[in-house]
């Protein structure tokens, strides 16, 4: 009754005779039944015969239980399958009997070599069990629901999310009645109609679609959640909650953050401009764009410091400056210097300093020191009046002293002389 390799099916009859007498025993029923043929040569060689006749004159058995799984077929006039462990072959195999009642009075019998088939339920189990494992220690919740919304799996981070008991979760609630017992605590989001949105969520059960938009939960706790449904493989869908609440928070910080920078920016009177290791402006003020006369779109998208000072070339003239801020942004200078001033063909007069980030990026400074020249000029003219006049004076009364000390140097000689 059962095949010599895997897979392969052996059929014997089971034959009950008339005569055959009935005990009960500890309330299992069995038959006295023998061998009436064996239609499959490899039950001879499952059992360790020769040939069919043996097994006959033998009444040899793969399974103790044989005679009492025909005897039950026979008995409730229906098909009996069961799975038995016998030794074939000198090997230890799983085989899966099926006994089935004839009109003729006799039953006949089958056996399948299932064990390649049990081993594979086995693996396949223990990596449903090392999945549902590995899925029960993340900290982001999961929820698995098959294709009729039962829950079929849930880890601990879903039960702790939610605050739902487990032997209630462990009876496999659907998921409207999961939806509905979250609202009745207040820990979905506010609806405005939640019989519609709750028909939207289950209408996701029926889409075919492969991707599934995800979407945020605000909710009244102040949490805010990331909720991402998947198609499962066998059907139904997979929901994965993340507690995004820090990674939003940290993000409204940071571009409060930036938004202050700018404005911070924006209310110098030098030109800021930040370039990056790789020479892409990053980061620079309207100040920037006001002295070099750059528009937003010269601007936008991160142009290259080498396109900028081909801009202002065009504009005010080609300078060294430029080319001294290139190559200290290629060579990475790790001091912050002045680069010296430059005149541009307008007159005006800029300063340009360098200063390292912590990045790796560089800050430009760019200042206006047009009037601070010209006043410096103004009083650098004025000191050369001033110092001229002083000499003029100096001399004139140098002279007019002389003068008159001449006249009365001579008329004291004459004094003396008369005397």
């Amino acid at each position: 009754m059962v095949g010599a390799g895997p897979g392969k099916e052996v059929i014997a009859e089971h034959r009950l005779p008339q005569s055959a007498r009935c005990f009960v025993r500890a309330g299992v029923v069995a038959r006295q039944i023998s061998f009436a043929g064996v239609e499959h040569r490899a039950f001879a060689e499952a059992t360790g015969v020769e040939d069919s006749e043996q097994v006959i004159s033998k009444q040899l058995a793969l399974d103790r239980s044989e005679a009492d799984l025909a005897a039950a077929a026979r008995n409730a006039n229906e098909i009996q399958q069961t799975r038995r462990f016998a030794v074939v072959g000198g090997h230890r195999r799983a085989l899966a009997f099926t006994h089935a009642p004839l009109e003729t009075g006799g039953v006949v019998g089958s056996a399948v070599d299932i064990t390649d088939n049990l081993q594979a339920d086995a693996k396949l189990q223990q990596h449903v069990d090392a999945h549902a494992d590995t899925l029960d220690r993340l900290a982001t919740a999961v929820a698995i629901f098959d294709k009729d919304t039962k829950l079929v799996f849930y880890n601990r981070a879903y039960a702790k999310l939610w605050g739902l008991p487990e032997t209630w979760l462990d009876t496999h609630p659907g998921d409207s009645e999961i939806l509905d017992r979250l609202r009745e605590g207040r820990k979905l989001p506010e609806q405005r109609d939640y019989q519609s949105w709750k028909r939207q969520r289950l209408s996701l059960y029926s889409q075919s679609a492969d991707f599934l938009s995800e979407e945020l939960w605000h909710l009244p706790s102040g949490k805010t959640l990331r909720v991402v449904p998947q198609p499962h493989p066998f059907g139904g869908l997979t929901f994965l909650y993340e507690d995004v609440t820090e990674r939003i928070a940290l993000e409204s910080s940071y571009n409060t953050l930036i938004k202050v920078q700018s404005a911070t920016l924006n209310t110098l009177q030098e030109g800021v401009a930040v370039f990056g290791p790789d020479g892409r402006l990053k980061l620079y003020n309207a100040a920037f764009a006001r002295i070099w006369e750059l528009t937003p779109k010269d601007l936008a998208g991160e142009p290259h410091v080498r396109l900028i000072a081909a801009a202002s070339a065009e504009k005010f003239g080609a300078s060294q400056v430029w080319e001294s801020l290139i190559q200290a942004i290629v060579s990475g200078s790790g001091s912050a210097r002045p680069l010296g001033e430059m005149e541009r063909n307008d007159r005006t007069i800029l300063a340009l300093s360098l200063s390292p980030l912590p990045d790796g990026a560089i800050l430009a400074t760019f200042i206006d020191v047009t009037d601070r020249f010209r006043i410096e000029h103004a009083l650098h003219e004025r000191n050369a009046a001033l110092e001229a006049a002083d000499r003029l004076k100096s001399d004139f009364i140098k002279h007019v002293s002389y003068e008159l000390r001449t006249p009365a140097q001579h008329d004291h000689g004459l004094c003396r002389n008369a005397r």
